[in-house]
């Protein structure tokens, strides 16, 4: 039986186990909110939406991604996958650019094009125009059509906060599916940290809350994890100090952005004082929170934007600071974050020759900074270009065999999408 999807990464792995049962939808999946992509293959427009980042089950540093076709917005099957390292494992499906990687598409649809025929996305196929000087013309209703180096309606330019809220996920829709992903993580270390903060909130911040003891039990030798960790309920309030628990077990620093686009504090914990924090690390006991290795050691790999809502958080976008792309892409926005990092109270600042290390090497790349004066940067967000094919071309990869086809409406996010059964 022909292989249907050969890694490109691993050459001695498959995706065949995800045909073995079905075709459709994988209940890994199910009610994932996820974003609605156009692309072109065979030379028709189509419509994909990426489902969660899953590990290959043979190659534990070999993430994928199962690329599903649509149509009138429902899933019509598993059209292929894009594939990543363990250098991009931090990254989601609504992270990931997926414009820099091949599609690698199940044979089935590539040795049987026409299976696709009855799924084109017409409205993206219909007959162009020329104009006087032999410039296409955009076709008609399609005037809000993304161009090149262009924004949405709506979407974020860099460093600005979108006054229209409902299009940002919340935290508890984030954490959600962040969440999924993690395998027994370990948090008897992390209960330390808040349980330090909690009980010296005096020393840290007087509004620290307990609300993170809702997630975690003691019983007596170690911290388990109770179900409401796996957010389930996306109604529930994610207070100051569970956001702060999720901060150390997901490895991310969450940043607070104001709609003006000034950065108030670089911690969670906003009514720091440095004075108080400093006679607390001078208390020689066994608890103090500076001699505790998870705290000490903090190093996170990505920057959570944020926007405070009432009693909830929005999340702007993610920022991973190991993908060099998006460091050059928002060094403005780094600048900020570096200014309030080096000179507002964080309680990291005992431990700094143990933290945050990867950050420190982005703000060293960095141009020395300038006084922002709070103004909103509106830079626009260019789109990256892949390393190999040309911009206008995109490889599609046809169960191992590359297939160079003409890409003219590119890789492009135009609306979100829950997937869903039916």
């Amino acid at each position: 039986m022909a292989v249907r999807i050969v890694s490109d990464i691993d050459s001695k792995q498959n995706y065949d186990f995800l045909f073995e049962e079905h075709n459709k939808l994988d209940e890994n999946d199910i009610d994932v909110e996820t974003d609605l992509h156009e692309i072109d293959i065979f030379g028709n427009n189509h419509l994909i939406a990426m489902g969660s980042q899953k590990q290959h089950p043979n190659n534990n540093e070999l993430f994928y991604y199962i690329a599903y076709l649509i149509y009138d917005s429902k899933v019509v099957s598993k059209l292929g996958v894009y594939e990543t390292d363990k250098r991009l494992s931090s990254m989601t499906h609504r992270t990931m650019n997926f414009a820099l990687h091949d599609l690698l598409i199940d044979s089935h649809y590539s040795k049987n094009p026409n299976a696709l025929m009855a799924f084109i996305n017409k409205s993206l196929n219909k007959p162009k125009n020329k104009g006087k000087e032999g410039e296409e013309e955009k076709v008609q209703g399609k005037e809000d059509e993304l161009e090149e180096g262009e924004l949405e309606e709506g979407e974020l330019e860099e460093g600005e906060v979108s006054n229209e809220s409902k299009q940002l996920n919340t935290i508890q829709s984030w954490l959600k599916d962040k969440v999924k992903t993690i395998k027994n993580p370990s948090v008897t270390r992390v209960f330390n940290i808040l349980r330090q903060f909690k009980k010296n909130a005096a020393s840290f911040d007087p509004q620290i809350d307990d609300g993170y003891l809702e997630y975690l039990f003691n019983n007596g030798k170690t911290i388990e994890i109770k179900s409401p960790f796996y957010i389930t309920d996306e109604s529930k309030i994610i207070t100051k100090s569970v956001m702060i628990m999720y901060e150390y077990i997901l490895n991310v620093k969450f940043i607070i952005i104001n709609d003006d686009g000034t950065i108030p504090n670089f911690s969670m914990l906003e009514s720091l004082s440095q004075d108080k924090m400093n006679e607390y690390y001078k208390k020689k006991t066994k608890e103090n929170i500076k001699i505790l290795s998870v705290f000490k050691r903090f190093n996170p790999s990505q920057l959570i934007l944020l926007k405070k809502q009432g009693e909830t958080y929005k999340v702007i976008r993610e920022l991973n600071l190991e993908d060099e792309t998006v460091v050059s892409d928002n060094k403005d926005l780094l600048k900020k974050i570096k200014d309030v990092f080096n000179n507002k109270p964080r309680e990291h600042t005992i431990v700094d020759s143990t933290s945050f290390g990867t950050l420190k090497t982005v703000f060293e790349k960095l141009e020395p900074t300038e006084a922002e004066n709070g103004s909103v940067l509106s830079k626009k967000i260019k789109p990256r270009s892949p390393n190999g094919p040309p911009p206008n071309r995109l490889n599609v990869n046809a169960g191992g065999a590359t297939e160079e086809v003409e890409n003219k409406e590119k890789l492009n996010s135009i609306n979100k999408l829950l997937l869903s059964k039916s």
